[in-house]
Formats: structure tokens, C-alpha cells, sequence
């Protein structure tokens, strides 16, 4: 059965996509390079390291020898339910893959642990305080961003 919606690229797709929309462009790859931490002695290591507190989460930034620039997620269950808590992952994500080639602290560990209401915060504010986070802390480590 037809479900009554072209394919993507087919013929009718053109007409359904509206007028004046453009197609979604390919995401831009990051500047540097970001790798996950996923390893417990990591998150740990990187506890003794600089605090930088905001609205929506804490950054811990530690830096290394390992030479990489890390990102690392924690969140606890004072956030919600596991759906509340994977939703608050997932943008907190989404803005420090936006955030972090910009404005993260070369070869450091970043840890974001994220608070309470951050599936509230509207994503705007969210990126804003991942900016406003990252570059603090290049200035508190000397590295200036």
C-alpha cells in the first residue's frame, strides 16, 4: 500500500516540501576534534578540576597530558524519571557538539553535569550557557578563548 507521501527525491517530493523551503543542510564538522569520556576513573580525575556553575549544568574542566579535547555527560536521578533524564543527556549533548569546537579548552577533560531544570530551558539559552561556560573557564586555566 501506497501511503500517499513521495519519496524523498521522487518527482513529488519537490511539490510537497513547499516553495519557499530549502532543503536541511549537511551538519558543518567540528574544528577539533571531541571525544566522549566514558570511563569512571575519568569522571573522577576530572573532579579535582576547575568548577564553572551555571543555570542549567556544571562544567568541570580538567586539563590533561592525553593531548585530545574530551566531553563527558553525568546526569543524576535528582533530575527525573530515566525519559526526563536521557532528554536533559541528549540536549545537553546536542549544545556542547555546537558549543565545544569554538570555545572548549584545548587538550582538557569537560565533564557537564547536568541540573534540574535543564529539559525546561528553551535550547537557545541552553547553547548560550554552554558559550558563556566553555569561555570562562579558557579564562580561569589561562588559556584565554
Amino acid at each position: 500500500m501506497a501511503s500517499g507521501h513521495p519519496k524523498p527525491g521522487s518527482p513529488g517530493a519537490e511539490e510537497r516540501a513547499g516553495a519557499g523551503e530549502k532543503p536541511l543542510a549537511a551538519p558543518e564538522q567540528p574544528a577539533m576534534a571531541i571525544s566522549r569520556i566514558t570511563a569512571r576513573r575519568d569522571f573522577l580525575a576530572a573532579n579535582s578540576g576547575t568548577r564553572i556553575p551555571s543555570t542549567a549544568f556544571i562544567l568541570l574542566v580538567k586539563p590533561t597530558t592525553l593531548g585530545e579535547t574530551r566531553a563527558g555527560f553525568t546526569v543524576s536521578k535528582k533530575v527525573g524519571n530515566a525519559v526526563a533524564r536521557n532528554r536533559a543527556r541528549r540536549r545537553l549533548r546536542e549544545a556542547t557538539r555546537i558549543a565545544m569546537p569554538e570555545a572548549a579548552v584545548e587538550g582538557a577533560d569537560h565533564i557537564f553535569i547536568a541540573r534540574r531544570m535543564d529539559a525546561e530551558r528553551p535550547f537557545a539559552d541552553l547553547l548560550r550557557d554552554a558559550r558563556q561556560a566553555l569561555a570562562k573557564a579558557g579564562r580561569k586555566l589561562g588559556v584565554g578563548s
